[in-house]
């Protein structure tokens, strides 16, 4: 096969990403979703301390309304 010229053989490699998100916060959620927006394939790890997400971020009723 000459080497400059084009090659018949393709050669792929298959890549397995994984990412690792620290913190549940509002923006390690949003990190962790545009990751799985952008290649569906990526294993995404959340990890948070605390024993729910959203960070800062509560939701609270008052006077029969949800706030956040």
């Amino acid at each position: 096969m000459p080497l400059n010229g084009p090659s018949t053989v393709t050669h792929q490699r298959v890549i397995h990403q994984r990412a690792a998100v620290i913190g549940g916060g509002i923006s390690g959620l949003a990190t962790a979703h545009q990751l799985r927006r952008l290649d569906p394939t990526v294993d995404v790890q959340l990890f948070e301390s605390s024993d729910r997400l959203g960070g800062m971020i509560k939701t609270t009723e008052q006077d029969g309304f949800l706030i956040e």
